[in-house]
């Protein structure tokens, strides 16, 4: 079962407005995706992020950090009562803590690129 298929009926337990926009949008951007994401639900609504290694390729370090943050404040300040995980095809339910430690390593791995050596014998 794909991921959409996979998140309906937790979704549907929790979610009583907006449903469109489930069944809508987040529905199209996971109809064909393989990769690894975060989805917070509430009673009025979901915050889908998809953890893509690279989304913030051609953006600069200011608009990567500003990227990052409005995903946190999105998922993690935005009244969602669960939180779940995909990747590898499989949806798993996961405490908000560990939602945070998710979104934090996938954090450090996207900025890692604007890490400047301090060696000229290292990477």
């Amino acid at each position: 079962m794909d991921y959409y298929g996979q998140l309906q009926l937790p979704v549907s337990q929790i979610l009583t407005t907006n449903v469109d926009h489930f069944t809508e949008y987040d529905r199209e951007d996971l109809e064909y995706y393989t990769g690894a994401f975060l989805i917070g639900i509430r009673s009025d609504g979901t915050d889908l992020y998809l953890l893509k290694p690279d989304r913030y390729r051609k953006c600069s370090r200011r608009k990567t950090q500003a990227g990052l943050d409005l995903a946190f404040n999105n998922l993690f300040e935005n009244g969602n009562v669960r939180f779940y995980y995909g990747k590898d095809g499989i949806v798993q339910f996961v405490l908000r803590f560990y939602a945070i430690q998710i979104l934090k390593e996938y954090s450090s791995q996207v900025m890692a690129r604007f890490q400047r050596s301090k060696s000229l014998t290292t990477k």
